[in-house]
């Protein structure tokens, strides 16, 4: 048996939560006939009779009522993979940066690091190693002036 397609599924679920075909359509931005023509691929691909269509109107059966229940749980699945992958391939928005003072970072960051993979990193504010705090030890970076006063 082929796998079955996630916009069936999703369509599936749809026709479960808004209690039609037509309703399931227009939520999922497509054609009912074509709809129609989704769940019915559906239904052979699983061997199962998923909907009761009526001149009122299709709804689950109690093989289709089960069918969407699974079917919630593989496009969660799916969701959580697509949000794990792009996690790991570093997009945009999950990155972590941290800031600290030398002390801080001499004294407390290696600690909690340790056990996390983390290890002594000192990013500039370029990107660069040691290039965003060049000054800052000896009072002389941008940001500090005369004995710790603001310029």
């Amino acid at each position: 048996m082929a796998p079955p397609e996630l916009s069936a599924l999703a369509l599936l679920v749809a026709v479960a939560d808004h209690g039609g075909l037509g309703a399931a359509a227009r939520q999922v931005g497509v054609a009912q006939p074509n709809a129609s023509r989704s769940l019915a691929r559906l239904e052979r691909t699983l061997g199962l009779t998923l909907l009761v269509r009526r001149p009122q109107g299709s709804t689950l059966t109690p093989a289709g009522l089960a069918v969407a229940g699974w079917a919630r749980t593989v496009l969660a699945a799916m969701d959580d993979l697509e949000r794990g992958a792009a996690a790991l391939a570093g997009a945009p928005g999950n990155r972590l940066v941290v800031a600290a003072s030398q002390t801080v970072a001499e004294y407390l960051l290696p600690g909690r690091a340790r056990g996390r993979g983390l290890g002594p990193h000192r990013p500039g504010g370029d990107g660069r190693p040691g290039t965003g705090c060049r000054g800052a030890r000896r009072g002389t970076g941008k940001r500090a002036g005369r004995r710790g006063q603001p310029d």
